[in-house]
Order: structure tokens, then sequence, then C-alpha cells
């Protein structure tokens, strides 16, 4: 039972340790959820495909690249807009407008274990 509880406490700790330094930094890159916008862009052919950072990865399963399912679509900081491409995710610049695609979706995004462990430490290290 110990085991279960210390397995548990770690999961837990990455936000507990930094949760502070995480909602700073998302409250101040993260400015706002853009589905709309990001639709309306793409239905009118006003971002080309050539110009999107990262929408297609390398599946060794797949043995191709294949393109990322973003499920939400955020207006971010240049500063984030440029963080986010370099650790891998789906980002884009339109008009001076610096968008930042999410590839998972059901939490809020200080709590998403996904985020804490790969992402937003990253992102932490380098701001």
């Amino acid at each position: 039972m110990l085991t279960s509880i210390s397995t548990s406490t770690a999961k837990q700790s990455t936000y507990d340790l930094h949760k502070d330094e995480i909602n700073k930094w998302i409250n101040k890159h993260i400015h706002s959820l853009n589905n709309d916008l990001v639709t309306y862009l793409f239905n009118n052919d006003l971002v080309p495909p050539n110009t999107i950072n990262n929408y297609s990865k390398y599946d060794e399963d797949e043995v191709e690249d294949v393109q990322q399912e973003v499920l939400q679509w955020y207006v971010v900081s240049d500063i984030a807009y440029e963080q986010l491409t370099k650790i891998g995710d789906v980002t884009f610049e339109w008009k001076g407008v610096y968008i930042w695609g999410r590839t998972c979706f059901g939490q809020a995004l200080e709590l998403d274990y996904y985020y804490q462990q790969n992402k937003i430490l990253q992102l932490l290290n380098k701001n």
C-alpha cells in the first residue's frame, strides 16, 4: 500500500512543487481559447498549411508523417509561441497573432499531467 501512495504522490508532486510557477507562466503567456478564429482562418484559406509549425510528425508505426490532431487553439504570447514551437507543439503566426494548437483535452492546463511532466517544466526552465 505504501507503493501506491508513493506513486500517487509522485504524480501529483510536479504540480504541487511548481504550482505557483506553472500558474504564473500560463496566466502570463496563454491568452485565450480561439477555436472559432482558427476555424474561420482555415475555412477561408487564410493560413497556408506550410506555415503551421509541427503539424505533422513522424510516426514510427506508420513509417510516415502524420498530422497531429489539434483539439483546442489558443492565442499565446510571442515568447510562448517560440518556446512551444521549439518543444514540438503545433503553432502558427497570423498577422502578428500567435496561435498554439493543444493536442490534448479534458483538464485545465495547470492540471494536465502530460503538460506538467513534458511541457510546462521545459517552458519554465526557458523563461
